[in-house]
């Protein structure tokens, strides 16, 4: 049998730590079952990250920021009633960007102007730009597709994780997780890119060829935003899994 949930709905007052339902206590006091403030519970202290609180450019590289430098802080000023859907969708739109720009633009302009024995004819630049062209265009709607695909994937995981383990991780919190730990995959992104232009850098120098096995390296390279990405999901999971939102007033959208 799935554990037993004390909460009346999705805004029931529970303390953030244990799940005890402090509804209705005084916020000065503590919590009956764990010693935790009450004050500490309220969703009232959470301000919001960066981009909840004024979606721009600016608060993207900030948010970005705080997530990778301080993710647990980062999580205890998290809203759920804040929608945060737009800095998952532009996160995931840069990295499939850099990705496919530097796979599919750079590192084949390198080819042409540093290897010696490349046809450098009108006409191979001009096969080269078309390809270039098509590669922004369908690679990075179809990168960020992919992403997006196992962002998804990730956030019906916290809920059904959530759901066994007794813990309130309702759909908006597990996408803000999600929305914010989509950081990952531009960190998988950089890293995996940084790696491929360095080897094909490299392999293009006279009297140098790398062995066959170095070209597994942008895997792992990129593999330390993939396990950020995982991380933060899991810390999430247990840092935000009684998290409080902000009752909506009566006749307000939810």
């Amino acid at each position: 049998m799935p554990p037993a949930r004390p909460w009346t709905d999705e805004y029931t007052l529970l303390c953030e730590r244990c799940g005890y339902v402090i509804e209705g206590l005084p916020t000065e006091g503590a919590c009956p079952e764990c010693g935790k403030p009450i004050v500490e519970s309220l969703p009232e202290r959470r301000m919001g990250t960066p981009w909840q609180c004024w979606p721009a450019a600016s608060s993207l590289l900030a948010t970005w920021c705080s997530t990778v430098l301080h993710p647990c802080r980062t999580m205890d000023a998290m809203r759920p009633d804040r929608p945060s859907g737009g800095l998952r969708l532009a996160t995931i739109s840069i990295a499939a960007g850099i990705t496919v720009v530097s796979c599919g633009v750079i590192a084949p302009t390198l080819l042409i102007v540093r290897d010696p024995y490349a046809e450098k004819s009108g006409h191979m630049f001009l096969e080269f730009g078309l390809t270039f062209i098509l590669a922004i265009v369908l690679g990075i709607p179809l990168g960020a597709f992919f992403l997006e695909v196992l962002t998804r994937t990730e956030a019906f995981g916290l809920r059904f994780l959530g759901r066994k383990h007794g813990f309130r991780i309702t759909r908006p919190i597990s996408w803000m997780i999600c929305d914010h730990g989509s950081v990952g995959w531009l960190l998988a992104s950089i890293g995996g890119s940084l790696s491929i232009l360095v080897l094909v850098w490299i392999e293009l120098s006279p009297g140098r060829t790398l062995p066959v096995w170095t070209w597994t390296i942008p895997l792992l390279a990129a593999a330390p935003g993939f396990l950020f990405f995982e991380t933060f999901a899991w810390l999430g999971l247990r840092r935000l899994k009684y998290a409080n939102r902000r009752r909506p007033k009566p006749g307000a959208t939810a």
